[in-house]
């Protein structure tokens, strides 16, 4: 079974769904202050009873390593849909990576 991506038009009025399999996403960047590497993971909290809210956690310094992520100092903040979609496309126009 082959499995073909396509590209979809950003279209703002149309609500995102989250797949089943992606319960959080890893997002890349550069601290705009300070220029220095940051990590964020986003989750969404529809398994908790939010259906549009999403908790935003930072940590200094570009983490992949998940055993990392557990131990490294975070900050939270739960959020709405629009403040993700703004901080992923500030940090993509920045050069970051999603992943």
């Amino acid at each position: 079974m082959t499995e073909t991506l396509t590209r979809e038009p950003f279209a703002a009025a149309r609500p995102a769904v989250p797949r089943a399999d992606a319960a959080h996403v890893s997002v890349h960047g550069v601290d705009a202050q300070t220029g220095y590497p940051v990590t964020w993971h986003v989750t969404t909290l529809a398994e908790d009873g939010l259906p549009d809210a999403y908790l935003i956690e930072r940590a200094e310094g570009d983490i992949r390593n998940p055993a990392v992520w557990m131990q490294a100092r975070r900050t939270a903040r739960t959020v709405g849909e629009l403040e993700v979609l703004d901080l992923i496309r500030e940090v993509l126009f920045q050069g970051g990576s999603l992943g």
